[in-house]
């Protein structure tokens, strides 16, 4: 498992709609597990989403994790495609970014070597009920 969790960014997103009121206790489970599982591997730690805010949480901890999970309760509709655009956008930009470090690695193979964006581990924890108009088609793999 180790290979599969170092050297990435981990990210979760919850989705905290109000059909997911039969469904948020497991949800909670699950959150508390992957906050652990990826505590050690992420040194910027879990980045959090909820589906009803625009917000990204950066929680101290995994004890914060849960704080900031008990304090979005589900209620409302979404537009998942927004939010997983507002999430995957910065790190496209960050990764087309990349062409012109490697580039400039290619042309000036002697300057300092940096590291270039961490990869991302999106995990979604979701009923998949959500708004009909909503249908992913994109794929992202970063």
């Amino acid at each position: 498992m180790d290979s599969v969790l170092k050297d990435r960014d981990h990210a979760l997103l919850i989705d905290n709609a109000g059909n997911m009121s039969d469904h948020y206790e497991k949800a909670r489970k699950v959150t508390e597990l992957l906050a652990y599982l990826t505590e050690r591997y992420d040194p910027g730690g879990l980045d959090l989403y909820f589906t009803t805010d625009t917000k990204k949480y950066r929680p101290k901890g995994n004890r914060q994790v849960l704080q900031f999970f008990d304090e979005h309760h589900p209620r409302g509709l979404i537009d998942m495609r927004a939010r997983f655009a507002s999430i995957l956008e910065p790190y496209q930009e960050q990764f087309g970014k990349m062409k012109g470090w490697i580039l400039s690695k290619i042309i000036h193979p002697r300057s300092t070597p940096s590291k270039g964006p961490r990869r991302l581990s999106l995990y979604v924890l979701t009923d998949g009920v959500w708004d009909p108009e909503c249908i992913l088609v994109t794929r992202s793999r970063l």
